[in-house]
């Protein structure tokens, strides 16, 4: 905080519940679950020189065709989620998304209230503002230090480590709809004034050995 005060900033502390920026909270999925159920209906529907219509016969597909999906990949459940829901009719449909407005309410009130420009947050603590569909962006602020444990982790394809020596963890900005262009020159100061990204090491065996070309071809 002490290089963004120096930077010009005043700096407030709030206290915003996470329960009521949906935090954590499952009636996000079940909107974006729905919505995207719509959308796909709707695009599938225009294509023309193609037998998936839907995102039923998009699963089914994908359930006749195994040679054609990755063995890794781990989307197919969702897919399934998402199409036993009624989509934008579905009853729940309505008072989930009531609550994803009422995130953007809430967060809306708070920078009204107390006069903020933006919100200054870890990384680890944004899915409300992303669940709310409001901009923010991350930059560097720290690395792991070095006698922290390693943990393995298997992520799609290859396994990498998380929690491991070195680890970048980042400072979020975060604000309303449309404050982008805000956000970007928060960020660029902060990072200008830091070049925290210049400090890290790479942690050698959490540093991926194979090309990203051969990865998207499995």
């Amino acid at each position: 905080m002490a290089v963004i005060q120096k930077l010009g900033a005043d700096v407030i502390e709030v206290d915003i519940d996470r329960h009521e920026v949906l935090e954590d909270d499952p009636t996000y999925d079940l909107v974006m679950a729905c919505e995207f159920k719509s959308a796909i209906n709707e695009y599938l529907a225009k294509l023309e020189g193609c037998a998936v219509r839907s995102l039923t016969d998009l699963i089914n597909f994908t359930s006749e065709t195994p040679e054609e999906t990755p063995a890794t990949y781990e989307g197919y459940a969702e897919l399934i989620k998402a199409d036993r829901t009624g989509g934008l009719g579905d009853p729940a449909y309505a008072e989930a998304k009531a609550n994803v407005d009422q995130a953007k309410r809430v967060i809306d009130a708070s920078l009204a209230v107390n006069r903020l420009d933006a919100f200054i947050l870890p990384t680890c603590m944004t899915s409300g503002w992303s669940q709310a569909g409001y901009p923010q962006i991350t930059v560097p602020l720290g690395f792991a230090p070095v006698d922290c444990v390693p943990r393995k982790v298997q992520n799609h394809t290859h396994q990498t480590y998380w929690n491991f020596p070195g680890q970048p963890f980042g400072l979020t900005f975060a604000g309303t709809a449309y404050s982008e262009a805000r956000l970007l020159a928060f960020a660029f100061a902060f990072e200008q004034a830091t070049h925290h990204r210049k400090r890290g090491k790479p942690y050698k065996e959490a540093t991926p050995t194979a090309e990203v070309c051969k990865i998207s071809l499995h």
